[in-house]
C-alpha cells in the first residue's frame, strides 16, 4: 500500500504516465487491500484454496472498479460522499480519464489538456470536461468499471448461492451505483 502511494506521488503531474503505470498503482493502493481482505475472509471461513483464490480475484476486480469510480467522482464531484470535484486534478494525480485523454488527443487539444493539468484551477473545469468528453475518456472509464464489476461477479460463480454470496453481489452493486 505504501509503495503504491509513493509510486503515485512519483507520477504527480507526469504526463507520460501510462495506463499500465496507473493500473500498477491501483493494484497496490486499492485492489491489493480489497483482495487481501476478501482472501482473508475465505481463510477464516476455511474454504478451499480454489475458493480463496476466487475471493482474491473478486477483491482485485472490485478494488480496481472502486478506484475507477473514485476517479470519476473526483471529476464529476459528489458532495454527498465528501468528494469535491477536481481534488485529484488540483493535486496533480494522474487518474485514468486524464491518462486516456492524453493518449488519444493530439495536436492543440493535447497541448491544451497538458496545460490545464499543469496549471489547473476551477475556472478551467468546463474546458477540462470538454476535452475529456472529446476523447470519450469518461465513457471509457465507465465501460472499464462495468467490465471489472462483471468479472468480480463472475469470480463468485464458484460459490453456491447463499447469503454471503448475495452480500458480495450487493457490494458490487453499491460500487456500481456509487457513480450513477
Amino acid at each position: 500500500l505504501a509503495s503504491a502511494e509513493f509510486s503515485q506521488l512519483d507520477h504527480v503531474l507526469d504526463l507520460s504516465t501510462s495506463p499500465e503505470d496507473y493500473l500498477q498503482i491501483v493494484r497496490g493502493k486499492t485492489a491489493g487491500p480489497f483482495a487481501s481482505v476478501c482472501k482473508s475472509a475465505g481463510l477464516a471461513a476455511n474454504v478451499s484454496e480454489m475458493e480463496c483464490n476466487a475471493l482474491l480475484e473478486f477483491g482485485i476486480e472490485l478494488g480496481i472498479a472502486f478506484q475507477l469510480v473514485d476517479d470519476l467522482l473526483d471529476i464529476r464531484g459528489d458532495e454527498r460522499m465528501g468528494k469535491p470535484r477536481g481534488s485529484d486534478v488540483y493535486e496533480g494525480k494522474m487518474t485514468l480519464p486524464l491518462i486516456h485523454a492524453l493518449t488519444l488527443l493530439h495536436g492543440e487539444q493535447r497541448v491544451r489538456l497538458a496545460e490545464i493539468i499543469r496549471c489547473f484551477d476551477d475556472s478551467l473545469f468546463d474546458e477540462l470536461i470538454s476535452l475529456l468528453n472529446s476523447a470519450e475518456s469518461l465513457s471509457y472509464s465507465e465501460i472499464l468499471i462495468n467490465n471489472h464489476l462483471e468479472r468480480a461477479i463472475n469470480h463468485l460463480d464458484i460459490f453456491k448461492d447463499c447469503d454471503a454470496k448475495q452480500l458480495l453481489k450487493h457490494v458490487v452493486s453499491m460500487v456500481q451505483n456509487r457513480h450513477s
